[in-house]
């Protein structure tokens, strides 16, 4: 539902962004970065954490204001959970993917051929296994997906060679708010890992080409 409803809000702003002037009101963004692993996450069982990997996606721009512009934003990335027990061994529960789909605005600090600016997003992280059951110190449990609210920061920059195209450079910080009495990437049949927190950090590092039209 979350992603339908995103895809509706693009295809929306693209046909709005079609008949505009010589001047471009709207950017789309490719881009592939390095996403550091998640922050580690207590539980009765031991310390979950994913790894860091490659991630890619798009942002949207849309001017809505003077140095100021509405982004929405999708990023993947192919990671694979992990769990660290209490003699520091470090086990690979399954592969997973990390997405995030995200609304929000950019805001640039000054306008040039360079273009520094800050951005602030929110909207929902998907971790999605790659299993339907892992197991944990012998334990079988059942897994499925899940979405969690989430929030994005982040500061770059855009160095526009032409009018039309440009480079973009960032990064981000994300805190993604996870449930505190139930079990992480868990479903409804009675998984459980104990788990203690209340949300989990992960940063990442991009850069894109960027297609103002």
């Amino acid at each position: 539902m979350i992603r339908k409803g995103l895809f509706a809000a693009v295809m929306a702003l693209l046909v709005v962004a079609g008949p505009l002037s010589a001047q471009h009101k709207a950017e789309i963004t490719p881009f592939v970065g390095y996403q550091f692993g998640t922050s580690k996450i207590s539980t009765v069982r031991g310390d979950l954490s994913t790894k860091g990997d490659m991630n890619y996606g798009a942002y949207l721009n849309v001017n809505i204001r003077p140095g100021g512009q509405l982004e929405l934003v999708y990023s993947r990335q192919e990671s694979e959970l992990q769990i660290e027990t209490v003699g520091g061994l470090k086990q690979k529960l399954t592969d997973m993917s990390i997405e995030y789909f995200h609304i929000g605005g950019l805001g640039y600090m000054q306008q040039g051929a360079a273009q520094p600016f800050g951005s602030f997003t929110l909207g929902a992280t998907r971790y999605n296994p790659k299993e339907s059951t892992i197991e944990v110190g012998g334990t079988p449990l059942a897994v499925s997906d899940e979405w969690r609210f989430s929030i994005i920061l982040g500061a770059g920059v855009k160095y526009f060679a032409s009018e039309r195209v440009g480079l973009r450079l960032q990064g981000h910080l994300s805190g993604t708010f996870l449930d505190t009495g139930g079990g992480m990437f868990c479903g409804f049949g009675g998984c459980s890992l104990g788990l203690f927190g209340t949300g989990v950090l992960q940063g990442d590092l991009s850069g894109g080409l960027v297609i103002a039209i």
